[in-house]
This record gives structure tokens, C-alpha cells and sequence, in this order.
């Protein structure tokens, strides 16, 4: 009788958890309009942009950041410190439910370092995104020229 009540109790304990207690970042952080900054010649850093929507009923945080095209991938932002601005690395980005982050030219964005080759108008690079969770997500982000930009 004891051994039923455990095993009921358990059961209980299961259903009556939230559904989207294991919910993915991948799953339900939606990505939009994706770009990179073309690079001039022999520039060895450029930006990527894009606009994250947190689709899900959790907070999720993105952690990290990897492409073929720079030997470097990280997440920056920009501070002002003494009357000048500045980028700075950031450990993660929160992507709060229902929050839509932008990532755009001059605030949050994804600095590629040590570009691997041209990053030319008209081209596409891949970026492997990283959520805390352990989930990742590829996204095929267009490269625009520095005048389509502004």
C-alpha cells in the first residue's frame, strides 16, 4: 500500500511539474533578419547582427558563438567610458520570455576576430549559436556592405 501511495505521489510530482521546465533554447528562440558587416581588404574583424525572439515561457542565455569565418567568435557590447564608446566582451546575452533582443551596429553584437577570408557583399558566413542549456542553432547570415547597413 505504501510502495502505491510512493508510486501515486511520484506520479503526481511528474505531471504537475511545468511543461516547459525542459524546454531548448533551440527550440524556441527564433532568429531574424541576420547580417554581417562586409570587411574591407584586409580587415581581420567584422560584426554580425540579428534580432532574437524568446518564443518560449523561460529565460534562456546565449553563451557563446562560433564560425568558420574568424578564428574568434565572441559577444560583445558597446559602453561609453569617459566620453568615448567602447566594445566589450560579455559573458552571455539574456533572452528573457517574450523579450526581443537586437543586436545592431553601435550596441549588443557578435564580433568575428581573425577573419578567415573575404567577408565580401553578397556572400553568406554560418554561425553556431550556444545556449546555456546545451543547445545550439546554425543560422545562415547574409553579408550587407557598410552603406546597406546604415
Amino acid at each position: 500500500m505504501i510502495t502505491l501511495r510512493l508510486f501515486l505521489i511520484g506520479i503526481i510530482a511528474i505531471f504537475s511539474q511545468p511543461l516547459y521546465a525542459n524546454e531548448l533554447a533551440s527550440d524556441v528562440i527564433r532568429i531574424e533578419a541576420p547580417f554581417a558587416r562586409a570587411a574591407v581588404p584586409g580587415m581581420k574583424m567584422s560584426g554580425a547582427f540579428m534580432v532574437f525572439h524568446n518564443d518560449g515561457k523561460m529565460e534562456h542565455l546565449l553563451v557563446d558563438a562560433k564560425s568558420t569565418a574568424a578564428r574568434h567568435v565572441e559577444l560583445h557590447s558597446h559602453v561609453k567610458e569617459k566620453g568615448m564608446m567602447r566594445m566589450r566582451r560579455m559573458a552571455h546575452f539574456h533572452l528573457k520570455p517574450g523579450e526581443q533582443k537586437v543586436l545592431r551596429p553601435g550596441g549588443l553584437h557578435i564580433m568575428l576576430i581573425g577573419l578567415q577570408g573575404a567577408i565580401t557583399e553578397g556572400n553568406e558566413i554560418t554561425i553556431e549559436l550556444l545556449f546555456a542549456d546545451g543547445s545550439q542553432t546554425q543560422v545562415k547570415v547574409p553579408v550587407k556592405s557598410i552603406s546597406a547597413i546604415q
